[in-house]
């Protein structure tokens, strides 16, 4: 082998350690940070839970795509949590005694529920009122008020209603000794001219 092609072939050696070493460095540079990109975005959501405890009932395991919840007696729901695969969705809803989770589609997917949890507190004690009720009697049908139709539909009653129609009304008197009652706002009417309703229905008064 004479000189000249001795340098040629330390030249192509040379050459070639170069260029493998920057392929592989370049490999190196590409797909390394690929790697650490993608890694903790999917350790995330896998991780991702709805909560449980602090005012949270969780419920799992669960399957389907729809679930509803009951709250305890004394109790309403207030915030509403599910995860299906790994999406996880959370919603502040109006109080209410039971609710209703449904899987949502992502990609034209739909995953089924794999727990949810719902977020409880106490119902309030409602505020007391206070109901002044009076009989007005009527010598003639015709003074008596009858606000359930026409004009007068919908006035407003107060404390001083009764006393101020007797005043304009001089054939009309407050009945003394007079019982009245009361129930929820879906009990039964029990109907005109009918004496004592049963319960639901209260009785207060004198």
């Amino acid at each position: 082998m004479n000189n000249f092609q001795s340098q040629t072939v330390k030249h192509s050696y040379f050459l070639r350690n170069v260029l493998q070493k920057f392929f592989l460095s370049a490999l190196v540079t590409v797909f390394l940070p690929v790697g650490l990109f993608f890694a903790p975005a999917d350790a995330s959501a896998c991780t991702q839970v709805c909560p449980d405890g602090n005012g949270w009932e969780k419920v799992e395991p669960l399957d389907g795509f729809e679930y509803t919840y009951t709250a305890p007696e004394g109790k309403v729901i207030t915030e509403t949590c599910y995860k299906h695969a790994t999406y996880v969705h959370s919603e502040v809803i109006t109080p209410a005694t039971s609710a209703t989770v449904i899987a949502d589609e992502h990609d034209n997917v739909l995953h089924e529920i794999s727990h949810a949890s719902f977020k409880t507190e106490d119902i309030p004690d409602p505020e007391p009122i206070t109901v002044i009720a009076a009989k007005v009697t009527c010598d003639s049908e015709m003074d008596l008020p009858d606000w359930g139709k026409g004009p007068n539909h919908g006035i407003a009653i107060d404390f001083s209603t009764a006393v101020d129609w007797i005043y304009t009304h001089p054939t009309c008197s407050l009945t003394p000794e007079w019982g009245f009652q009361w129930a929820p706002g879906d009990a039964i009417n029990p109907g005109d001219n009918t004496a004592e309703a049963s319960a639901p229905w209260t009785t207060f008064g004198p």
